[in-house]
């Protein structure tokens, strides 16, 4: 499917995703080959374009593709061992609709992906808006994967940036 194709589709289909055949079209599909520089994703490359393009049209964002969008990223980037633009943009778009329910899975791109987006993605995207929500949102409501408010603790000892300084840090690195 082409790119053009594709955005018209989720235009048919807003606010609602489209349909799985469609959106077939940006899964992670592993290419079955195994050495080192063949092995890939089939469909990083429209992937990549359309996460281009969602960011800067929010119209054509919603939560429910992006987080459909950031899963097939996280598992290109798990499976491949490494970390692109693609998921620190994916991230950013989830972090900043500001769903606390959403932080186990921006836990998860930043801490279980892979080494590189370890050490790539922002901790403040795990803080949330609001890091003390965040904390007590998580005490009462623990996830049966991660240790959202340990790491959050752990990460306060060393320097952050706020919500607001981390949102113009990003809009900075965005030429936004």
């Amino acid at each position: 499917m082409e790119l053009e194709e594709f955005i018209k589709k989720l235009q048919d289909f807003s606010p609602e995703l489209p349909p799985s055949n469609i959106l077939k079209h940006v899964d992670f599909v592993h290419n079955r080959k195994e050495k080192w520089g063949e092995s890939d994703d089939l469909n990083a490359e429209l992937r990549e374009k359309v996460v281009d393009i969602l960011f800067d049209n929010e119209k054509l964002q919603s939560r429910a593709l992006i987080k459909y969008l950031l899963r097939a990223e996280i598992d290109y980037c798990g499976a491949e061992t490494l970390m692109r633009e693609t998921l620190r943009q994916l991230t950013f778009m989830l972090y900043m609709l500001g769903k606390i329910e959403d932080i186990p899975m921006l836990f998860e791109a930043k801490m279980d992906t892979s080494f590189d987006a370890g050490c790539g993605l922002d901790i403040e995207l795990i803080f949330g808006k609001d890091k003390e929500k965040v904390k007590e949102y998580f005490r009462l409501n623990k996830n049966d994967n991660y240790d959202i408010v340990g790491c959050i603790e752990e990460y306060e000892k060393y320097g952050y940036s706020t919500s607001e300084e981390f949102i113009k840090g990003m809009f900075c690195y965005y030429g936004k």
